[in-house]
């Protein structure tokens, strides 16, 4: 029983409102000035080569984030409800 439980508790969906964007996005910032910090003092062309991939990926990943932060600020549509007539 309590495995099931633990199962449970593995699937349960992260919520993702602009709180946890933000957190994501200063996460993402803290990880590109690293990215930089380390690529300024590489001297081996394969890291270089690293560095250089890994900073795209964390420029496509921070548009993304800002991205979702601008969009938790706009309004969200109310639902339609639909009447059933019997």
């Amino acid at each position: 029983m309590k495995d099931q439980h633990t199962q449970q508790e593995e699937f349960c969906p992260v919520i993702q409102d602009r709180a946890y964007f933000e957190k994501q996005l200063k996460h993402c910032l803290e990880e590109k000035k690293h990215n930089e910090e380390l690529f300024d003092m590489e001297t081996d062309p394969e890291l270089i080569e690293a560095h250089i991939y890994r900073r795209l990926s964390l420029e496509c990943e921070y548009r993304y984030l800002l991205r979702q932060v601008k969009e938790s600020e706009k309004p969200q549509p109310r639902p339609k409800k639909w009447f059933a007539f019997g």
